[in-house]
């Protein structure tokens, strides 16, 4: 006997699993947790130029499409620069990705696969993550899924003109909102190419071209702006190094090894032990099974749209032009989920004819067992990666004035940030500190070992401000080297040559303000500070970070 289940209660899984996946985003968003390293590298280029100054390269290594930039910034003239505020355009992304997948879902998969599609996308780690940080890679994703959406509309009815508007200039807004979008809209453009219906249709081939030209131009313009100057950053080559799936570079199989796990992980398990490796290899099975159940029931136009996209920043990736981190490839992601549920629903129809949607449903239960403890650990207690913003609130409460605050390096964007007022904003200091901490500036954040012991550096680095004194960090040697590999303790004479500034600094007390830092770096501090007569008043620790207050014997 055959166990039947309406159609219709397959749509409203798929809308229970939409609300889901919202109120998991939405108590993420509502927490609000503090920024961190690299959202305060962005949000100072963000809040710190006018819109037309965002046209040009950021500061700070960093870059992120235009519309982007300027949608957070509208955000935050309108309605402040509380965290919630700030992440509001990746929240709304994350949220309208749910709809859009589910809707992707219908016209591809049977009603219930389909809900295990939406079912995937609600429970990601990283999509959910990403759906409440402000750097673009969650929309990215949207607008993959956007794309894909309006391009099955279009080969469903290749004769309506609206069809081809709508691809036309949604491909258009993403060439410049999407740092992925030559993988994409390559993509978009063969499936269609593929598609007989629509290459068949009046006025096709011109539409084509068009696309080309107005995508093109769109993406090149918005490289030259942007793109280029972090991809000429020799910085940059060197950070991602590791994520450079190139044969001319040693260690392939290791790094394509550490990139497919780490993907597999963080976009359908959340990182974890050792075992999970073996889990995430698993899912390799129903991935590739449904890869060949879509190309039977599809053909080649649609494994064009959903899995090319990938395949081209791979190649990419080999050719050492775009990182294969799981981050940067978030956007290729709702087709491989597409491809998970197929696979599963086509192993659960071989497993058991007689009760398929039985059969189904444990599927779906394994693959959101992992996914959904992660989930609910995180509705109980929210995330938080580095909780910075209370201890330097703690500092400008409780300092007396002309104390002597001494800043990580890889602290001072958050700092700069929390310490602004970006009502009326010292823009001469937060473009100068961003500077500093830059890969081209004197106390830069992420620095390659110098090969030798640390003497008498960064006596400069001391800075007025409000009613105490600022020492920026000196690097600690703990960047990544020529491989792109990072050392794991900091240059010799690091600890001691900081405790030397700060004791040297003088004044009433000392504060000692860490973040984004390797393990054991606040403790060799302590023991320099402690090694030149300092007293500890206190230390507070939070997620990431470290506050201490310090006094010296004279």
């Amino acid at each position: 006997m055959t166990l039947a289940v309406p159609e219709r209660h397959a749509r409203t899984a798929q809308w229970a699993a939409v609300g889901l996946g919202a109120v998991l985003r939405l108590r993420q968003y509502l927490h609000g947790r503090p920024v961190w390293l690299d959202e305060a590298m962005l949000l100072n280029n963000i809040l710190g130029r006018s819109f037309g100054e965002l046209l040009a390269p950021l500061e700070s290594d960093q870059t992120a499409p235009v519309p982007f930039l300027w949608a957070v910034k509208l955000c935050a003239n309108l309605f402040g620069t509380d965290e919630r505020v700030l992440r509001l355009a990746p929240f709304l992304a994350g949220l309208a990705l749910l709809v859009v997948v589910m809707l992707v879902a219908r016209r591809v998969l049977p009603p219930w696969p389909a809900a295990v599609a939406v079912l995937l996308t609600a429970l990601s780690p990283m999509l959910i993550y990403y759906a409440n940080e402000v750097k673009p890679y969650g929309v990215d994703a949207l607008w993959l899924a956007l794309l894909t959406l309006l391009a099955l509309r279009l080969g469903e009815r290749p004769e309506a003109r609206g069809r081809w508007v709508a691809v036309l200039l949604t491909g258009t807004w993403v060439a410049v909102a999407s740092s992925p979008a030559p993988f994409v809209l390559a993509a978009v453009g063969l499936a269609l190419v593929l598609k007989p219906g629509v290459r068949r249709a009046r006025g096709a081939w011109g539409w084509l071209a068009a696309m080309a030209l107005l995508w093109g131009v769109a993406f090149g313009t918005e490289y030259l702006l942007v793109y280029r100057a972090a991809s000429d950053s020799a910085y940059m080559q060197r950070f991602w190094l590791p994520f450079f799936l190139s044969p001319a570079l040693p260690g392939l199989l290791a790094k394509t090894d550490t990139a497919l796990t780490l993907a597999l992980q963080q976009w359908f398990l959340a990182s974890g032990g050792g075992w999970r490796v073996l889990v995430a290899y698993g899912l390799l099975l129903p991935i590739g099974a449904g890869v060949i159940m879509l190309a039977r029931r599809h053909g080649p136009a649609l494994l064009a749209l959903l899995f090319l996209p990938l395949a081209l920043a791979l190649l990419a990736s080999a050719a050492q032009a775009y990182p294969a981190a799981p981050r940067l490839l978030l956007f290729s992601l709702p087709g491989l989920i597409l491809a998970l549920a197929a696979g599963t629903g086509a192993i659960a129809e071989g497993l058991g004819r007689r009760w398929p949607v039985a059969w189904l449903a444990a599927g779906a239960a394994a693959l959101a067992f992992l996914p959904g403890l992660d989930a609910a650990r995180m509705l109980l207690e929210p995330y938080e990666r580095e909780a910075l913003a209370p201890l330097i609130a703690r500092v400008r409460a409780e300092h007396q004035p002309g104390a002597a605050i001494y800043v990580f390096g890889r602290s001072v964007p958050a700092w700069v940030f929390y310490t602004t007022d970006w009502r009326a904003p010292d823009l001469a200091r937060v473009r100068g500190r961003s500077a500093l901490v830059s890969s081209t500036g004197g106390a830069f954040r992420h620095a390659a070992s110098r090969g030798r012991p640390v003497v008498d550096e960064g006596d400069d680095l001391i800075f007025g401000y409000a009613d105490w004194r600022e020492l920026i960090g000196v690097p600690t040697g703990t960047g990544p080297d020529s491989t792109g590999v990072n050392a794991t303790r900091p240059d010799t004479g690091w600890a001691e040559n900081e405790a030397r500034r700060l004791k040297a600094a003088g004044g009433p007390e000392a504060w000692v303000v860490m973040s984004s830092f390797i393990p054991g770096a606040p403790d060799l501090v302590d023991s320099a500070l402690a090694a030149n007569g300092g007293r500890r008043l206190f230390r507070e620790e939070r997620s990431g970070a470290v506050l201490s207050r310090w006094e010296f014997r004279p």
